[in-house]
């Protein structure tokens, strides 16, 4: 008898990504969004949001073969919760540069211009990690995930006392220390 795979078939895939986007895109009280593409990506990267730096064009790119293999140590509900995560991070990205190119943006001069910093070329771990759009972006992935899912995703990968950026992030850019964040989390992080 032939072993059931637990991983989400495309179609599920594709669902959970398509119901996340639209629910990010009513969060953030925007109509249009980004293009969803499905593309090869680079060795380490499975999802990742691409903007034009003269136009307005701008597509989330995904590799789900790649993330098929990454899910497969996951039972069905944790993949899906990695997926909801990864494009709940990307949607974020689409929010900060809809605001970074908005004539009216809702989000405060000071937060902008920090998000406007970009990253170093080849940038190491920790460079990555520190920078302030990839702060606000994973700060607003748990927080999505927590509050639409009551679930946690546990260990990111991330540098050491990462949880403490977030939860500084979480408190200066969405208002309050959401319980993600509570020190009995801790342990999820690191």
């Amino acid at each position: 008898m032939k072993k059931k795979s637990n991983v989400l078939k495309k179609r599920e895939f594709l669902s959970v990504i398509k119901k996340t986007y639209i629910d990010c895109l009513s969060i953030f009280g925007y109509k249009k969004g980004p293009y969803l593409l499905e593309s090869k990506l680079p060795l380490n990267v499975d999802m990742e949001f691409r903007a034009s730096k003269l136009r307005n064009d701008c597509a989330i790119f995904y590799d789900y073969q790649k993330i098929m293999r990454y899910c497969h140590k996951y039972d069905r509900k944790n993949a899906i919760c990695e997926v909801v995560f990864s494009i709940a991070h990307e949607m974020r990205h689409y929010y900060q540069f809809r605001q970074i190119r908005a004539k009216y943006p809702q989000e405060s001069k000071k937060l902008i211009e920090k998000w406007k910093v970009g990253y170093p070329l080849n940038p190491t771990e920790e460079e990555y990690y520190k920078n302030v759009a990839e702060i606000d972006a994973y700060t607003f992935a748990y927080i999505y995930l927590s509050v639409r899912y009551k679930v946690l995703k546990c260990k990111i990968g991330a540098i050491p006392n990462y949880y403490k950026l977030l939860k500084k992030c979480s408190k200066e850019n969405f208002g309050e220390v959401y319980p993600v964040f509570k020190r009995k989390y801790k342990k999820y992080f690191d």
